[in-house]
């Protein structure tokens, strides 16, 4: 309630999603920035007007509790005054129009928005506050996004190699690879898997294709004083599985009928990682909560004889937030992988390249012998006797 004299109390943030910089930033630092605004129809006494941002954590115990199915705690808790009597006692404010622009620094360090399905594990959101000492405070909130920008550096700890491949041979009948351009995506991109298929044996049909990315859960739950008794644990963990995306190709998209292979076969598939934030986690391992992705692969092989076969593997890869593909607004504008590594390492600029040094001593070579005529310029073995010489 924010009270019959107070009115259009509105809380505005400048950004709902905000990217901190990677750790290794520390000259830079991010801000929750917006404006808190209200209208007072007549005088009221308040004891201050702030803004605070608050993180919550909140994580299911699962089979351990009945009576407290969360564990739930506050992770962070920041001020930011707009305004206050200096004597700390109540001041009276007159009617009008209010606006309090507003900062609140963050710190890097602290733990990243963790929602997906079915879960918000860790959340953060802004109140607006106006104090009243002899009446219930009037709060306005908004909820914000916090993520850490994606630093490779990072990863070193993952043993992630990029681009990732597996390549085997299959019971003396085909050889074959999967390979992934990389196995750091960003949330909500599409990549390609490629399938490369070598037969050692005849009349080996290739079926049917099936990729799914499977989303892991580990949850490290600190027990109640009771629970830590009845089961003599000092913490207790929590485990679940979900898939973020399954499909089923045809190694050639235009027809379902399987041909005997007879020579090499190169086929890619488009994943599409999902675009709603409520659909995927990001990966994640801050000690009490874990979160991995794997993309698991399968191959139906028809045999010559009829029988079904099947190859399978398993690829970790690490799924993060990024400002590239995530609006201030946490609106997913998805991008292609390839296009996103192309945007980040363009070729240099024409005229930018380094000359090779074997064509400028050529070039050199012909100046001096006064045959800059394109019909003059000697024959390549006569050029490379010149330059022995000269060396």
């Amino acid at each position: 309630m924010t009270g019959t004299h107070i009115t259009q109390f509105n809380l505005g943030l400048d950004s709902s999603c905000v990217f901190l910089p990677a750790e290794r930033d520390a000259d830079h630092s991010s801000c929750v920035t917006g404006t808190l605004q209200f209208h007072l129809s007549q005088p009221i006494w308040v004891k201050g007007i702030k803004v605070a941002l608050r993180g919550n954590l909140r994580l299911p115990r699962g089979e351990f509790s009945i009576w407290e199915p969360f564990h739930e705690a506050v992770t962070l808790q920041l001020q930011h005054q707009l305004a206050a009597s200096r004597t700390l006692s109540s001041f009276r404010l007159p009617a009008g129009k209010y606006q309090f622009p507003f900062e609140i620094p963050v710190s890097k360090y602290g733990l990243e928005t963790l929602t997906g399905p079915s879960h918000e594990y860790h959340t953060y959101q802004v109140d607006g506050i106006i104090e009243r000492k002899f009446s219930k405070d009037a709060i306005v909130s908004q909820p914000v996004r916090i993520y850490r920008s994606f630093d490779l550096e990072e990863m070193e700890r993952w043993q992630y190699s990029s681009p990732c491949s597996i390549e085997k041979q299959w019971d003396g009948k085909i050889q074959y690879s999967v390979t992934i351009p990389d196995q750091n995506m960003p949330f909500g991109s599409t990549f390609p898997v490629e399938f490369w298929f070598a037969p050692l044996t005849k009349g080996l049909k290739i079926e049917r294709i099936r990729i799914q990315i499977i989303e892991r859960h580990e949850l490290k739950i600190i027990p109640t004083a009771a629970e830590a008794v009845q089961y003599n644990l000092r913490f207790f963990k929590s485990n679940k599985k979900h898939t973020v995306l399954s499909g089923a190709y045809y190694y050639d998209d235009s027809t379902a009928d399987a041909q005997p292979l007879e020579d090499e076969l190169c086929t890619i598939k488009s994943i599409r990682l999902p675009q709603r934030l409520h659909e995927c986690t990001q990966n994640m391992d801050s000690g009490m909560i874990k979160i991995d992705h794997e993309l698991i692969f399968s191959v139906e092989l028809r045999n010559a004889d009829g029988h079904l076969s099947m190859i399978s593997g398993v690829m970790p890869i690490y799924i993060h937030m990024s400002p590239t593909v995530i609006t201030k607004d946490g609106a997913v504008h998805g991008k292609d992988l390839q296009q996103l590594q192309i945007d980040q390492n363009p070729p240099p600029l024409y005229g930018d390249h380094l000359k090779d040094s074997m064509l400028v001593e050529l070039s050199n070579i012909c100046s001096q012998m006064g045959l800059e005529d394109a019909g003059n310029v000697p024959d390549y073995e006569t050029a490379i006797r010149t330059v022995a010489v000269e060396h």
